[in-house]
């Protein structure tokens, strides 16, 4: 898709988290929507879950593999908002995340993370904490882990809507 595309220009995502390495927490910004089409890269060291609009889009479990997935079907007119569950299984900790918006007048608008993004510990999400950056894409040890090339797109795996009271269970992973 070209407009998939477009997440190879614009600013460079900062790598960030909390000020905690081994705590979980939730990420989120706000931005305007107006937008034709809509693509999301991300990755988490380790795990991440993305929300757009309360609507779960995307996650992993592999830094090394971003996802990629069109979100504009979540989007609405005025304000979004994008929100990342993390969590690290030990070490360094990081997210990174960039959102290409290919708007009606043919220019794109991006959202990437930052220091402008709010983070709140999950256990106790009515309290701000600071956002720590780790550097620019491309900063050790992640390098530029979204000039790679991507595998499966988000859409096509990882996605389960299922109602109230039941649950998916992973039985087995194919080496």
């Amino acid at each position: 898709s070209p407009d998939r595309s477009n997440l190879k220009g614009g600013p460079l995502p900062t790598w960030i988290w909390g000020p905690d390495a081994n705590q979980q927490y939730v990420l989120t910004y706000e931005f305007d929507g107006g937008s034709k089409n809509a693509w999301l890269k991300a990755s988490s060291d380790n795990q991440m879950t993305l929300f757009v609009n309360g609507q779960r889009v995307a996650s992993s479990d592999e830094w090394q593999q971003p996802v990629e997935v069109d979100i504009q079907k979540h989007l609405q007119p005025g304000k979004n908002v994008l929100r990342a569950e993390v969590a690290n299984a030990g070490g360094i900790a990081a997210f990174a995340c960039k959102l290409a918006l290919s708007m009606p007048d043919d220019t794109v608008r991006y959202v990437v993370s930052n220091e402008k993004w709010s983070a709140t510990e999950k256990s106790e999400p009515d309290q701000q904490v600071a956002i720590k950056s780790h550097g620019t894409m491309g900063v050790s040890p992640w390098g530029d882990v979204f000039s790679k090339p991507i595998g499966l797109v988000a859409r096509d795996r990882d996605i389960f809507n299922v109602p109230d009271g039941f649950q998916v269970e992973l039985l087995y992973t194919v080496p």
